[in-house]
């Protein structure tokens, strides 16, 4: 009964035409999905003596700094983490501070300073009394020079119902996937769970996110089911522990290697607050930084339809994209829509609402004037009720229907890479964005040189003659 309530329910919504046959069938598929199996309770993950949901976040230096978050039953717990760069944990323990969980139970927090950088090491994080300590896990500090690294960016994995008719089956296979790969730590553009304040849904995140988030750093964005029946927020700002940036924790940014990621709360655009410090953080950065990469939920620029399709966002086109072509920002990364997306790079110009194509290659870009978009929204909430298309001509590439998560990859000259791939290691898109000279100048050097060495040959060519005759 429940089944065909909800085929009636979703047709009716989704607006099924039975003329439109290639979308009919599209959408057979979508309610398969939402059925099977879909149609089921999340996992209620009930908090215990033991740590659990344990996540690795940066407040500090991405290279000397790591704080490590997780939760337990009670305020029974001495708040401690002990590390060493063996099993043994040889260094000793370090204390933090506990306070109560948005929900229940206690969340810990311990930072750890005066690391080494680019070292490994080993890590415990402490229990309730008649608990045990957790597993053995380990973090890697970053460089505290200019090195090549990797990292991943993907969102939206937030369950199909609310409770308690919703899972994270597919953010549960993609992490699995994702963990297969080499990287220092992972963007995530927003809408994590289905809304901001059931506590189930929350749990089930991290528990199906702890293989990824207890051995690299997770910095996430606010989405706009972050702020769903929490206009402030607050369970997310809860649950997490990150960089301050003006007395908040909503919006901020990092250093990594060569690159500085900004990641920057879309539920609150128009915030004076934040555009002030957005502006003074890319000033800095663009004389400090190599790369510059920023990382919110709502798309300033996309293209689409369907009916869950959320349009390009004219606020954040107003208010944020004069800044990132003015300080150079180079890649963007996105949520909202569920699908993948990748704009040629564009620049906003006098009217950021008709942003301009800079450069029309496919997947190589040298030095490029403006930013490319990427939305990598399908972290395994649902797909086919969105719809990509190229009707406004930026578009570079579209993938519908794919769960999925970007690897990226930036080299010590300057070379970013990224690449695409489903939750079952699929391949789907890749492209590059140069900062070193492209391969053309470096052939017309070439040829340069070989036009000087050949004139001195016709040059000592030349003289011979003349010796000759002065011999005779």
């Amino acid at each position: 009964m429940l089944k065909l309530l909800l085929i009636s329910v979703l047709s009716l919504s989704l607006g099924l035409k039975a003329e439109e046959e290639s979308h009919f069938t599209r959408y057979q598929e979508y309610l398969r999905q939402l059925i099977q199996p879909q149609v089921q309770e999340s996992e209620n993950t009930e908090l215990s003596a033991d740590p659990e949901f344990i996540h690795l976040s940066w407040q500090q230096s991405t290279s000397t700094a790591v704080t490590i978050t997780w939760l337990t039953a009670s305020g029974d717990n001495k708040n401690g983490v002990r590390y060493g760069k063996t099993t043994s944990y040889e260094i000793g323990t370090v204390l933090g501070s506990s306070k109560q969980s948005p929900f229940s139970g206690y969340i810990h927090e311990v930072q750890i300073l005066m690391l080494e950088p680019e070292t490994t090491y080993h890590y415990s994080c402490s229990p309730d009394t008649g608990g045990s300590w957790s597993q053995d896990s380990t973090f890697t500090t970053g460089p505290a020079t200019k090195q090549a690294f990797s990292f991943t960016a993907c969102g939206d994995s937030r369950q199909w119902f609310t409770w308690p008719l919703g899972n994270l089956n597919g953010w549960n296979t993609l992490i699995t996937q994702m963990i297969q790969y080499e990287f220092a730590f992972c963007l995530f553009t927003g809408d994590m769970t289905y809304d901001g304040d059931t506590e189930e849904y929350w749990y089930d995140w991290f528990d199906k996110a702890e293989p990824l988030t207890r051995n690299v750093p997770l910095m996430p964005a606010i989405g706009n089911h972050e702020t769903t029946n929490d206009e402030n927020a607050e369970h997310y700002q809860g649950m997490f522990t990150l960089p301050e940036a003006a007395g908040t924790e909503r919006w901020y940014s990092f250093d990594y290697s060569a690159a500085h990621f900004i990641v920057l709360d879309s539920e609150n655009i128009g915030n004076e607050q934040q555009l002030n410090w957005l502006q003074a953080d890319l000033a800095q950065a663009a004389d400090q930084a190599s790369w510059i990469i920023v990382s919110l939920h709502r798309p300033p620029y996309c293209s689409g339809s369907g009916p869950g399709y959320h349009a390009p966002d004219s606020a954040v086109q107003q208010n944020w994209v004069p800044l990132f072509d003015q300080y150079h920002v180079d890649l963007v990364f996105l949520g909202h829509n569920h699908f993948y997306q990748r704009t040629f790079p564009l620049y906003g110009g006098n009217d950021p609402s008709q942003p301009l194509v800079t450069d029309f290659h496919a997947d190589t870009y040298h030095n490029p004037e403006g930013s490319v978009y990427v939305v990598c929204g399908a972290a395994g909430a649902p797909t086919l009720g969105y719809i990509p298309d190229n009707d406004t001509g930026y578009i570079a590439f579209s993938e519908a229907g794919r769960d999925h998560f970007c690897l990226i990859t930036i080299s010590e000259d300057d070379v970013l890479h990224c690449a695409t791939y489903d939750k079952f290691g699929v391949f789907l898109d890749q492209f590059w964005i140069h900062k070193s000279l492209p391969v053309p100048t470096i052939r017309v050097s070439w040829l340069i040189i070989l036009i000087s060495v050949m004139s001195l040959m016709l040059t000592r060519l030349s003289r011979k003659p003349s010796k000759e005759i002065e011999r005779g």
